[in-house]
């Protein structure tokens, strides 16, 4: 058996697109996180948010994209949360960051207790790709952490292109069962401690895993 590692959606994700790049990633460490331009901008932007949410911090110019979005935030009802970490441990419960089982940070979060609603937003710089997984989480941790909380709507937002891929849960009806599904396959992986390649189309040019017999860049 693999040792545990605590699950987040970077974690989950990559673990169902392939379970050698998950070992590689997180078990060997053989692959390394390097920044790229497009990593370090999405920090540079994810921190401007941060600032202006939590103390005004003006925008700079190349970043002007935002002011609606963090105008909006601010003028909404409730305790305002900027890359808070949500976590809980395997029953559920809340707990602090390095004893959760699953959790994930919220890049802003908006939580009226006395109206028992609350919003997620997670801030996204890139290409428009949906991701159920990454809400799922903040939804189950955020009902757990908040338990005034009944109503929760969630989105990835893409300020730089104006879309958003939006959530809704309550939590009389909020059953996560493919979040759950995934959850018991990852630990079964972790347990068997195989983590057998799966093969699809990442890998002939953009794998990192180069000890991978499907990995295309190292012939």
């Amino acid at each position: 058996m693999s040792k545990f590692i605590p699950i987040t959606p970077t974690s989950l994700n990559t673990m169902k697109t392939c379970p050698k790049q998950f070992e590689a990633k997180y078990i060997t460490k053989e692959v390394e996180f390097k920044e790229t331009p497009a990593t370090i901008w999405g920090n540079e932007v994810h921190k401007a948010m941060e600032l202006n949410l939590k103390d005004n911090t003006p925008l700079p110019p190349t970043m002007a994209f935002l002011l609606p979005w963090v105008e909006r935030f601010k003028a909404t009802d409730g305790e305002l949360y900027s890359e808070t970490k949500l976590a809980v441990d395997s029953h559920n419960n809340p707990t602090d960051w390095y004893n959760r089982y699953l959790g994930g940070i919220v890049d802003v979060m908006i939580v009226n207790k006395e109206k028992g609603t609350a919003f997620i937003g997670d801030l996204k710089t890139g290409k428009y790709k949906p991701d159920e997984t990454q809400l799922t989480i903040l939804i189950k941790c955020a009902f757990a952490t908040f338990p005034e909380v009944t109503k929760i709507n969630a989105s990835l937002f893409y300020p730089h292109i104006n879309q958003v891929m939006p959530m809704k849960a309550r939590r009389d009806t909020f059953e996560p069962v493919t979040l759950m599904r995934d959850i018991r396959n990852n630990e079964a992986e972790l347990e068997a401690g195989t983590f057998m390649p799966r093969p699809n189309g990442l890998c002939r040019q953009w794998c990192d895993v180069f000890s991978c017999p499907h990995n295309g860049r190292n012939k």
